[in-house]
């Protein structure tokens, strides 16, 4: 059976149950502790966490009405949904996106919990209040960028020493201060949900899914998705207490929920954060103690009107340059198996190919004056993206997505494909795709000496060129060459800050 009938079959087979029975099942496994991250990947938490959504979503399943649901009833359901027959496939490449959807997940799970979840706000607090970015981060969440971290940390720390299993109660806060009570009051309420409002916001979706395609309501892409759960990461139990999930879904759903929230202002978001995520990347090549070319400089080098890349690391051995691309990246650009639909939405990543190709001309001319730079054989790209796409370099966009993914790389613009030269210079093999948390760790281990970013481009290239050696995540290369997990100025500074500013509220 498909995905979709098999959905179908689990609600109806769950419609004696009550929904409470299902969901005391679903959460002890979710917060069943491992020794490592490998036992909990292995418990496999996206298939209980895809039963429990697609239970409180039925509004056939009661509440308190119904028998007990028998915890092999519950787990049939999950391998119900692991057996599930995949769809059929027109090419290899829908096969390719199929495997890389699979893995979005897991990747997830796998990952370590970090200070990542300050970032976005950390990058925000950084604004003028009267900043759009800032006012409209401020509107969504109710409290300032500060608040919101302070927060943040204050249940990160109190779902960390608490057992899994054990619900937070909001009354142990009651006697501190109300600059500190407040913020979390207020971001718990964000973060939770009961069970009846869970319903009306899956049931809302469902319906959206249902005018658009009445026949597709069910995407088998549905199964691959990291948790829904992760969107109101607390279980609001009743009125003061709540209990999280699962811990990384917990994690998980605070270091998006800036980005998510805000997306529902599309451009105007990414439009006003994207010169701040271009900052921070910059600020990030020279924390690490090289002095890149930034755009302004090089365009002060030629004139205003030329193409530019956020940074330009010139030499001999080969010209790097890095470009940050921040944009919504909807979860479809991870999940669907439909290369146009994919290859759609990758336009900013696109357009940071097309910029280094053009860079790479203008170095060559004279209109620009690098002599390192313009003796070099080869260039490399860093394209740093706002979010992890799976993609580590440029052959696979052309393997996995389209084999003419670089011919006619941008329609709706005058540049339509690379010259022979251009592709010569920066084939697809020397186009590195890497996330932020990737690229703050590159950050690190450049910093310690142990690599430099040319060495580091060479190294993926190389590996590129062998489906043995290449990779999905940048990281695998990476870890390599550190030594501890790396935590950017920006990011230590706003802990320290906020940590500092809790300090003097439990001690006033």
């Amino acid at each position: 059976m498909s995905y979709a009938d098999v959905a179908k079959v689990i609600k109806r087979r769950l419609q004696r149950y009550s929904l409470r029975s299902i969901i005391y099942i679903g959460v002890n496994h979710l917060t069943q502790q491992h020794q490592n991250k490998k036992e909990s990947l292995e418990a496999m938490p996206w298939l209980p966490a895809l039963v429990i959504k697609l239970a409180i979503e039925d509004k056939m399943i009661h509440l308190d009405k119904g028998d007990p649901c028998p915890t092999e009833e519950f787990y049939a359901c999950c391998n119900a949904i692991w057996k599930a027959k995949l769809g059929s496939y027109k090419n290899e490449q829908e096969v390719l996106l199929r495997v890389r959807a699979t893995m979005h997940a897991q990747l997830i799970f796998q990952s370590p919990e970090t200070f990542g979840f300050l970032r976005w706000a950390a990058l925000i607090s950084r604004l003028d209040a009267t900043n759009p970015c800032r006012s409209r981060f401020e509107s969504v969440f109710c409290m300032t960028p500060d608040d919101f971290m302070l927060a943040a940390i204050l249940l990160m720390s109190q779902l960390k020493t608490a057992a899994p299993q054990q619900p937070l109660d909001l009354r142990v806060y009651s006697a501190l201060p109300e600059e500190l009570t407040k913020p979390l009051y207020q971001l718990v309420k964000l973060f939770s949900k009961d069970l009846s409002e869970l319903r009306v916001l899956l049931q809302g979706e469902l319906h959206s899914r249902r005018e658009k395609d009445k026949f597709n309501c069910r995407p088998e892409s549905e199964r691959f998705e990291f948790p829904w759960l992760a969107k109101y990461p607390l279980l609001k139990l009743d009125e003061t207490r709540v209990l999280a999930w699962n811990p990384t879904i917990f994690y998980h759903g605070l270091e998006e929920s800036v980005h998510i929230r805000m997306s529902e202002f599309s451009q105007d978001y990414t439009d006003s954060f994207s010169k701040v995520f271009e900052d921070y990347v910059i600020e990030l090549i020279k924390e690490s103690g090289t002095h890149p070319i930034t755009d302004k400089e090089f365009k002060r080098l030629g004139n205003s009107s030329m193409s530019a890349v956020d940074a330009l690391i010139p030499s001999a051995g080969g010209n790097v340059f890095i470009e940050s691309k921040m944009s919504l990246f909807p979860d479809d650009v991870l999940l669907s198996d439909h290369p146009q639909l994919v290859k759609s939405k990758l336009k900013r990543i696109r357009e940071a190919i097309v910029q280094g190709w053009k860079v790479g001309t203008l170095l060559r001319s004279n209109e620009i004056d690098l002599s390192e730079a313009k003796s070099a054989d080869n260039d490399y790209l860093i394209v740093v993206t706002s979010r992890q796409l799976l993609f580590g370099n440029g052959l696979q966009l052309k393997q996995w997505v389209d084999e003419q993914f670089f011919d006619q790389i941008l329609l709706d613009s005058k540049f339509m494909s690379p010259s022979k030269e251009q592709l010569s210079r920066m084939p697809p093999q020397n186009i590195t795709i890497i996330s932020i948390e990737e690229f703050e760790q590159l950050v690190g281990a450049v910093k310690s000496g142990n690599v430099t970013y040319l060495s580091f481009v060479k190294q993926l290239a190389k590996n590129a060129i062998n489906p043995a050696t290449a990779t999905m995540v940048a990281e695998q290369v990476i870890e390599k060459y550190v030594e501890k997990f790396y935590v950017s100025e920006m990011l230590n500074s706003a802990k320290e800050r906020v940590l500092a500013r809790a300090e003097t509220m439990f001690n006033s």
